[in-house]
């Protein structure tokens, strides 16, 4: 997992230096600009990752409990 934050966090880099280089910043800029944010990618990239698993923990218990969701929801309709 943390080679995975870290390619992320590269990638995001790379994208960022093409930016600032199509702008005419030059290196000096760029080379500023990531020696300060450098960990940033990270912490998106495993909020992302934290977010992912809770939805599939989600997505997991409501296939497992599906039939006694779909009851509750049927008596609910009936009672009214």
């Amino acid at each position: 997992m943390q080679f995975i934050t870290m390619l992320a966090a590269r990638a995001q880099n790379v994208l960022f230096a093409a930016t600032e280089t199509d702008l005419g910043l030059g290196d000096r800029v760029s080379g500023v600009w990531h020696a300060a944010h450098d960990e940033d990618g990270q912490t998106l990239v495993e909020y992302a990752l934290i977010i992912s698993l809770i939805a599939l923990g989600v997505i997991g218990a409501l296939i497992f409990l599906r039939d006694k969701i779909t009851g509750l929801f049927s008596d609910a309709g009936n009672s009214l």
